[in-house]
């Protein structure tokens, strides 16, 4: 997927996102769409063959021998956390991430500088409590 193709889905899901309500089940598909996006933000990373510290590629291949590299150690904060490392070293990476940031959270950043930023900050402050 290109990053123009992405920008529409990311579009269309904030769409079916901002229809929802309050209610415990709303807050539930909310949280299905938003997943969707950061499925399609690593999905892009990945075909671009971007790692961070062995992740996810070299850990898979562990996973192979190795049980600590299961599929719970390929969880959402993890690849959440790909994600906004690689934000801070990819340019094209950083211009999904805000875009995502942007569309279903505009009040939250203001811009790409203020983002890599705020990333960095939770990098060094190991924010994530998770690791490679």
């Amino acid at each position: 997927m290109n990053i123009d193709v992405i920008k529409r889905e990311i579009v269309a899901a904030h769409r079916e996102w901002d229809k929802l309500g309050q209610s415990f089940d709303d807050d539930k598909y909310a949280e299905i769409y938003e997943a969707g996006v950061w499925d399609m933000l690593v999905s892009y990373c990945e075909n671009k063959e971007y790692e961070v510290e062995g992740y996810p590629f070299e850990k898979r291949l562990l996973g192979e021998t190795d049980e600590a590299y299961d599929e719970d150690y390929f969880c959402f904060e993890r690849n959440v956390k790909y994600v906004e490392v690689l934000a801070t070293q990819k340019p094209d990476v950083m211009e999904l991430l805000f875009f995502y940031k942007q569309t279903f959270w505009y009040d939250e950043t203001a811009s790409p500088e203020r983002l890599k930023e705020e990333l960095l900050e939770a990098i060094a402050g190991n924010w994530y409590d998770i690791d490679f």
